[in-house]
């Protein structure tokens, strides 16, 4: 759904209440900009020190974090994976997700946006060798 007009009138409020309240859904924001990548979306590579016990040595490495939505797609695949009972129907159905100022965004992050949303429901993505259930 693409909601156009002009700021303040309540486009991103109407959305949370729909999703939170109508959906029953979780609602997250991502504030699209030109500054806005496809690993803030999907995830990236960060380097990340690990202190050696018993001596002053530090190492480095690199550890891959989970972006907006992949890590949504993480919570509720973990928690229907863990066989955990749902507490309602539509719990592990995924959230709605608002691209706020979409026509900010880049190109490739727009590109990237449709293709996803142009699959059909259960599309599994694997990244960094684990699997996401895109909803």
């Amino acid at each position: 759904v693409n909601l156009v007009g002009p700021p303040g009138v309540g486009k991103t409020q109407i959305t949370r209440i729909f999703a939170e309240s109508v959906l029953k859904k979780k609602f997250i924001r991502i504030s699209c900009s030109s500054d806005l990548s496809q690993e803030d979306l999907f995830g990236s590579f960060v380097p990340t020190a690990h202190s050696n016990s018993g001596t002053k040595a530090t190492k480095m490495t690199f550890q891959f974090r989970e972006g907006a939505i992949l890590e949504q797609a993480a919570v509720a695949d973990s928690a229907r994976m863990a066989g955990r009972k749902p507490k309602s129907p539509d719990e592990y159905q995924g959230a709605v997700i608002l691209f706020d100022e979409i026509n900010l965004a880049p190109s490739n992050v727009l590109s990237t946006i449709i293709g996803i949303m142009k699959h059909p429901k259960g599309t599994k993505m694997v990244v960094n060798s684990k699997e996401y259930s895109l909803k």
